[in-house]
């Protein structure tokens, strides 16, 4: 290949069509020339060489004069190719980039591919427990329980107080049947435990070590998994934000913290946070019916069982208390926050003692937080 068809073809790989590298390198190679000498060097036909000269004019390649006939010349190459040179030096550094930064990924991606491979392992019913000791042994900061089996936790007992003790924050939910199992192990004192109808069985320690309890007692180990963490978590939080505290229930029989439980479900459910007032202009359905329709007795029990029901259930949902004083034939009921839950207690109450013949008169005091129901006939 001669020389000047040589540097031509590399003209184009600057992006210059082949009209204008030929016009280029004819007018470098024979310096100023008419538009017709141009025509005739670079075998341009002649109804292209000026709208070829109007283009390389506009890539700052080549100059025209206003005289006719009209003479052009190239742009010195130091000076014409200057920007195009700095443009193919950041194209490149560009692409140097672009590949380092595929590389980057790729070597990430051959890692998490490494432990995909690593982060699901699939355990036996022997070496659940142990898996389970492990990871309490291992959180530093917190440990999110959710099982249906109390004997997942009291198994593990031994390493949730040590795990507390170094102040990693412990929170266990549990259904009521299993939080308050008789002679079942003893719970750990200073978890968190709370109580709610699940069938749900998985551990997050520190928000990344996870273990999922299957129904046949073995499990799996998983470990930087982002999504199913993240789901995880989001499924603990409701079931905690919706549970009810289990402190009180633990030191009642089954039957009792059953009743109590589900009174609670109940009254939740019923969402009564209106004033007294509205209560009885509405007249809404009594308490106490909804209770004993949804399994809870009412009627049959002693006036002192149902106001130990009540406290029971004030200190859990509105950290209250319920009390009946024989002396004045007064029960008070008291709520620490404003939730309507003493009012609620307060209908059911009423209900009670008119269905078992007291005549009853209710004072509230602070927007149903203090409740005082009178008895005119004595207890």
């Amino acid at each position: 290949m001669s020389m000047d068809k040589s540097l031509t073809v590399s003209l184009e790989e600057f992006g210059l069509s082949q009209y204008e590298a030929r016009a280029y390198f004819t007018m470098i190679s024979k310096g100023p020339v008419s538009a017709a000498e141009l025509s005739y060097y670079s075998e341009i036909p002649r109804t292209k060489v000026y709208s070829t000269l109007e283009k390389l004019r506009k890539k700052n390649l080549a100059t025209t004069s206003d005289t006719k006939p009209i003479m052009c010349a190239a742009v010195a190459p130091e000076e014409a190719f200057d920007s195009t040179i700095q443009d193919q030096i950041n194209r490149v550094n560009a692409m140097n980039s672009l590949v380092s930064s595929l590389k980057t990924v790729n070597d990430e991606c051959r890692k998490s591919r490494g432990v995909e491979e690593r982060r699901y392992q699939q355990l036996s019913t022997g070496n659940i427990i142990s898996e389970l000791h492990r990871i309490i042994d291992g959180a530093s900061h917190s440990i999110d329980l959710i099982v249906s089996q109390r004997s997942y936790i009291t198994e593990s007992r031994k390493q949730i107080v040590a795990a507390n003790r170094r102040g990693v924050l412990v929170r266990i939910i549990l259904p009521l049947i299993e939080a308050n199992a008789e002679g079942d192990g003893i719970l750990p004192g200073g978890a968190q435990i709370r109580t709610i109808t699940h069938d749900y069985n998985y551990v997050v320690a520190d928000g990344g070590n996870i273990l999922i309890l299957n129904q046949f007692g073995g499990g799996e180990v998983l470990t930087m998994a982002d999504g199913i963490m993240h789901n995880l978590s989001a499924l603990f939080k409701y079931l905690w934000d919706n549970s009810i505290q289990a402190d009180e229930l633990l030191d009642l029989n089954s039957t009792e913290s059953k009743d109590a439980y589900t009174a609670i479900s109940i009254l939740k459910e019923s969402s009564l946070s209106v004033s007294l007032q509205a209560a009885m202009a509405a007249k809404i359905p009594a308490l106490a019916d909804l209770l004993e329709f949804g399994g809870v007795p009412i009627y049959s029990r002693t006036l002192n069982d149902l106001v130990e029901l009540a406290s029971t259930t004030l200190k859990i949902m509105g950290y209250g208390i319920a009390k009946l004083d024989p002396s004045n034939g007064t029960i008070h009921l008291k709520s620490k926050d404003n939730n309507g839950h003493a009012l609620s207690w307060a209908l059911i109450l009423e209900a009670y003692l008119q269905k078992h013949g007291y005549g009853t008169r209710i004072i509230q005091h602070g927007k149903s937080k203090k409740i005082h129901i009178r008895l005119e006939k004595a207890v």
